[in-house]
């Protein structure tokens, strides 16, 4: 699901993802980059620029919801005991 437009930058959420939470950085030249939510820290030691941050930061909360909305957990996490 598309997100955020401007200029040469879309943000995607995709739905039924893998987890960390991120969102899908797409340009204009087809070049993508995934950024982990809510810390915005980009993936596979990719580098995004201010201009990016900045646009990510503006829509974390929606970033985050939609996230949440579109990947609902499929399995119950079970935490081990301490012995």
């Amino acid at each position: 699901m598309k997100i955020i437009e401007k200029d040469h930058i879309k943000i995607y959420v995709y739905s039924n993802d893998h987890p960390p939470p991120h969102c899908h950085v797409i340009f204009s030249d087809g070049s993508e980059v995934s950024v982990d939510v809510p810390l915005i820290e980009p993936r596979y030691n990719a580098t995004i620029s201010k201009e990016i941050y900045t646009l990510i930061f503006d829509n974390l909360e929606r970033i985050c919801k939609e996230w949440e909305k579109l990947n609902q957990p499929r399995k119950k996490i079970i935490k081990k005991k301490k012995i």
